[in-house]
């Protein structure tokens, strides 16, 4: 069975966007940790493909079949280096080609947002599309 999600991975918002609870009643907000859950180092490269692997999983067995994550360029940079299809359709946010290999080595800009098409087929998962979004640009 063959099982296609599509996500949107979107960078943490500049700091100077500000966020209320009254805004976003249901999201749980960062100040509202009371432990420290980070590890304080850069995590080893076997507990952040364990952490693609259970983000994966959590993609593939959701009922909904657009969603949105937001986190770091490194770990989205990690996540296109292992997923992206070689046979990918890749795209800048105006429409126009774009170069995987960029995707591969490079990082989604601050405030960054990119859609990505998932295909799950058996026990592979591959990123089968990718378009910038907005302003999205790939820098150094």
């Amino acid at each position: 069975m063959q099982l296609i999600h599509s996500i949107t991975l979107a960078l943490r918002a500049p700091p100077r966007v500000c966020f209320s609870y009254e805004s976003f009643p249901l999201f749980h907000f960062v100040n509202q940790v009371r432990d420290r859950w980070w590890i304080g180092q850069k995590e080893s490269d076997d507990a952040l493909v364990g952490r693609i692997e259970d983000l994966m999983a959590q993609i593939r067995y959701s009922p909904h079949t657009s969603i949105a994550f937001v986190g770091h360029s490194h770990f989205f940079r990690f996540l296109f280096q292992r997923y992206l299809a070689a046979t990918a359709d890749v795209l800048n946010s105006d429409g126009s080609p774009a170069d995987a290999k960029d995707f591969l080595s490079q990082k989604l800009s601050n405030g960054g947002a990119v859609r990505c098409q998932l295909n799950f087929d058996g026990e592979a998962a591959s990123i089968t599309s990718t378009q910038l979004l907005f302003d999205t640009s790939l820098v150094d």
